[in-house]
């Protein structure tokens, strides 16, 4: 599958080494946890995988960028609807893709609290909804040096658990409900 490190690497006129293209994708991870709202997005992807660490994160519109060669700049493309799209074309399981979706964040911050998120698994569809409150993602910093801020979830799917996270810590290699 093309990734847009390999469309770097390709690009006409000056392609980048695998490297050079790897840092200048995260360069947008980077760019998203100085907003609030990536600091709210990074949580939830914190207390939903259990292998946060080892994957490769990606910012929401890429996918879109990738797939339809346009996007709005808020999400609004990324939502069930092209991942159930994605999962249609390629069959992916549970943990393959995982997407989480919040819709933009009103200006001034005060009066959108709290913000609500949705987690989209392509192999399973929307397994968890919830919201954080702006209030913790402008107290702390962007890499999140106290852990993720605190998430309260309002819906799991029906049978779905959550495997343990980084922030919930082991019950004997159990599995978790959310």
């Amino acid at each position: 599958m093309e990734t847009q490190v390999h469309q770097l690497e390709r690009m006409l006129g000056m392609p980048y080494e695998h490297d050079d293209a790897e840092m200048t994708m995260q360069k947008v991870n980077a760019w998203r946890a100085v907003h609030s709202q990536g600091r709210g997005l990074y949580s939830v992807l914190y207390e939903h995988l259990d292998d946060f660490e080892d994957r490769v994160v990606r910012e929401g519109e890429f996918m879109s960028n990738t797939l339809l060669g346009w996007n709005f700049g808020d999400g609004h493309l990324n939502d069930e609807r092209l991942v159930a799209a994605v999962q249609k074309r390629l069959q992916l399981q549970p943990g393959d893709l995982v997407m989480v979706y919040c819709e933009s964040q009103p200006t001034p911050w005060r009066h959108g609290r709290p913000r609500e998120y949705r987690v989209i698994d392509a192999a399973l569809g929307t397994v968890d909804r919830g919201t954080w409150d702006v209030r913790d993602c402008v107290a702390t910093q962007p890499w999140l040096p106290d852990g993720p801020i605190p998430l309260q979830v309002t819906w799991s799917a029906p049978g779905f658990v959550r495997r343990q996270t980084l922030t919930r810590g082991s019950t004997s290699g159990q599995e978790q409900p959310a």
